[in-house]
């Protein structure tokens, strides 16, 4: 996989022409600050909170970083007490043939992962090492919206999951 520059949103338009029809593959980039994803709790830290991180009581918190595509990673160590003990989620409904979840290489977490679309109700179940393996989901049905939901799975061992784009 080529390393692209990623912008806010990046929009890649590539065209194949069939006979008489053009076919559009169009990949986006979704940062970790998009108002698309969904954080449960809902992250705080430097860009959503004018309070900054160290004010910041949720699982989720929003952290400068160097190495991001966009200088900021949504990053989690698992459910706090400052956030009622909820077990951090993220959640995205798009219209995808893929959705690929770039990690950093500091993610040690393991993830539940589950996508499903309705009429025809069809879910996937899978469980991630981020530490070893990418977050990558193909083979969905474009025609229809799928819904993202990704938990964070507690271990007895201290891991952290750090989200820089989808």
């Amino acid at each position: 996989m080529r390393s692209l520059p990623v912008v806010v949103l990046e929009l890649i338009c590539l065209l194949a022409f069939l006979p008489g029809l053009a076919h559009a593959v169009v990949n986006i980039t979704l940062q970790d600050t998009a108002s698309q994803i969904i954080y449960s709790p809902p992250a705080c830290g430097l860009t959503l909170s004018s309070a900054g991180t160290e004010t910041c009581n949720s699982s989720w918190r929003i952290v400068a970083s160097a190495n991001a595509s966009d200088g900021t990673l949504t990053t989690t160590s698992g459910p706090n007490n400052s956030s009622g003990g909820f077990i951090p989620q993220l959640f995205l409904s798009v219209r995808a043939l893929a959705l690929n979840i770039k990690t950093s290489p500091r993610s040690t977490a393991v993830v539940n992962i589950s996508v499903s679309t309705a009429n025809p109700v069809v879910s996937v179940f899978a469980q991630v090492n981020t530490s070893i393996q990418p977050i990558l989901i193909i083979g969905l049905a474009e025609d229809r919206l799928t819904t993202l939901a990704l938990t964070f799975d507690q271990s007895n061992v201290s891991t952290v999951l750090d989200i820089d784009s989808i």
